[in-house]
């Protein structure tokens, strides 16, 4: 009776044993899939995260800093954060791994890839909580200004020719002499396309297959008064 007890006591452990096993191997197969999903959703996303310790030595980066920074992660694990920052930008960066742990922090930067290159990037930070055991980490996500930086040098390039024509079409319906009309139209040209020189040019009534310069503005603009050029031809 005493080893019937003693068996149906081992075969539930077996059992038990083998269920939680089960569990464990799901679990740990959750885990798997659920850090494989984290790890794509950091990948596809336009920003570079980086993770340092308290100390600002990188514990972890994603793929998509790597392609901005053109570093692997080889080279940075264990390297002090402000490695892969200009010069100029160290001390700043260096400065707000030891600010005040308690706050988001955001400024703009100048990421220095591995080639030497500039990349501005606008850097927040974050600190994470104690968690199963884990010391406390920065959580750093790094978002690259160059296309939005060109986007405003071209809009601003665009206000900027948008004033000037509309300069000159003011001066056209203006009382100003038509000597005068004619030199805020040829400055205004010159400065849309940022040009050395900037001429007028009439189509010649006797010969329509030639075109006459009949205003120039820029170095050595009296030279090119009453110039004539074939139509379709450049000038040099």
């Amino acid at each position: 009776h005493m080893l019937v007890k003693m068996l149906r006591r081992q075969a539930v452990l077996e059992i038990d044993h083998g269920h939680l096993s089960g569990e464990l191997t799901e679990s740990e197969t959750q885990l798997s899939l659920l850090h494989d999903f984290y790890g794509v959703v950091l990948d596809t996303i336009g920003d570079g995260l980086v993770i340092t310790d308290l100390e600002g030595r990188i514990t972890y980066l994603s793929n998509r800093l790597m392609v901005m920074s053109e570093y692997s992660s080889e080279e940075l694990i264990g390297k002090a954060l402000s490695e892969i920052f200009s010069e100029a930008s160290r001390p700043t960066i260096e400065d707000a791994l030891g600010a005040d742990k308690r706050k988001t922090l955001s400024l703009t930067q100048e990421l220095q890839t591995k080639s030497g290159d500039i990349v501005p990037v606008l850097l927040s930070r974050v600190v994470t909580k104690e968690i199963a055991g884990q010391d406390k980490r920065f959580v750093i996500v790094l978002s690259d200004l160059s296309r939005l930086r060109a986007n405003e040098q071209a809009l601003e390039r665009q206000t900027q020719r948008l004033r000037v024509l509309n300069r000159a079409a003011q001066a056209i319906s203006s009382p100003l002499s038509l000597n005068e009309v004619i030199q805020i139209i040829l400055s205004s040209a010159r400065e849309i396309v940022q040009g050395m020189v900037a001429s007028i040019l009439l189509r010649d009534v006797d010969e329509p297959e030639n075109l006459i310069i009949i205003a120039s503005l820029g170095e050595h603009a009296d030279r090119r008064h009453g110039r004539i050029v074939p139509s379709g031809i450049g000038i040099v």
